[in-house]
């Protein structure tokens, strides 16, 4: 997800800023998705009966504003897209040689094999409706990030040494 790469590089980006300017770009990041999040709300309580984001860009900002805001999410996320499918690939990839191969490693092909699998296997909840069909694979991703932290418990109390 978007929040599992943001995680994933949030602490990386801090690192390459150094702390004070990552905190104050972190920051900065807060106070301005506050500032648009504010906007969008103030926006649609005044003209009232706006339901959807489209509607507020496009009351608010004009149709200019209302297509370029669209395209530059519609960009965002492709590129969001492809960052996550490589992140896929690069975490089914150790699994797959864990698990299936012996500590075999795999080519670049059956990576790239392997990754497609997998996408075709999700392929299905890409064609649901709306967001709100999604509601219960959140179910299934707080139950593997449950599994996770289970693991890694007892991963840990197997590496503490007897007293």
């Amino acid at each position: 997800t978007i929040v599992g790469g943001g995680s994933l590089s949030v602490p990386w980006a801090v690192d390459q800023a150094g702390f004070v300017m990552g905190l104050g770009l972190l920051i900065l990041s807060a106070a301005l998705s506050c500032i648009a999040v504010h906007f969008l709300l103030g926006s649609a309580r005044r003209y009232g009966g706006l339901r959807s984001y489209d509607e507020v860009l496009r009351v608010a900002g004009g149709k200019w504003a209302q297509r370029t805001t669209i395209l530059a999410i519609v960009f965002t996320t492709f590129l969001t897209l492809v960052a996550n499918q490589i992140l896929l690939r690069q975490l089914l990839t150790p699994l797959a040689s864990h698990f299936i191969l012996d500590g075999r490693a795999l080519g670049h092909w059956a990576q790239v094999a392997l990754q497609c699998g997998f996408v075709a296997l999700v392929l299905p909840l890409c064609c649901l409706p709306t967001l709100n069909s999604l509601r219960h694979v959140g179910l299934l991703s707080v139950a593997s990030v449950v599994c996770l932290v289970v693991s890694l418990a007892a991963k840990a109390a197997r590496c503490v040494p007897d007293p």
